[in-house]
């Protein structure tokens, strides 16, 4: 006679906390990476926007898997160096700084809706 041994599933309680855990770890790194994104452009501004026709430069000179790469990483500073580089109207370039910053606050409600969650 076999016996087989059922598997056990853990409890939908057990489960949860790292669930938790995983979203709290996703909405901090979000936030820390826009802190350290936002931080690049402010410095990139600062410095006259030398540095974003340099980034932009290097973007350019990416093959194309690396480059999308890249794209992905720094999306910001990847967006407001194609802006300088096209040298758009200063509405334009407001826009462009509008899209940004609500793209940085959704996710940062997404965070301070992670740490509210219960």
């Amino acid at each position: 006679m076999t016996t087989s041994a059922t598997p056990t599933i853990p409890s939908r309680s057990t489960r949860r906390p790292l669930g938790r855990a995983v979203d709290i770890a996703i909405s901090v790194y979000g936030a820390a990476v826009f802190t350290v994104l936002w931080v690049g452009l402010a410095v990139a501004v600062v410095s006259g926007g030398g540095i974003l026709t340099d980034v932009w430069a290097w973007l350019m000179s990416l093959a194309p898997i690396p480059a999308v790469l890249a794209w992905i990483a720094i999306l910001p500073i990847a967006v407001a160096a194609w802006a300088v580089d096209a040298g758009l109207e200063p509405w334009a370039m407001g826009v462009i700084l509008l899209g940004l910053v609500g793209w940085t606050l959704v996710a940062v409600l997404g965070l301070v809706r992670t740490f509210r969650k219960r």
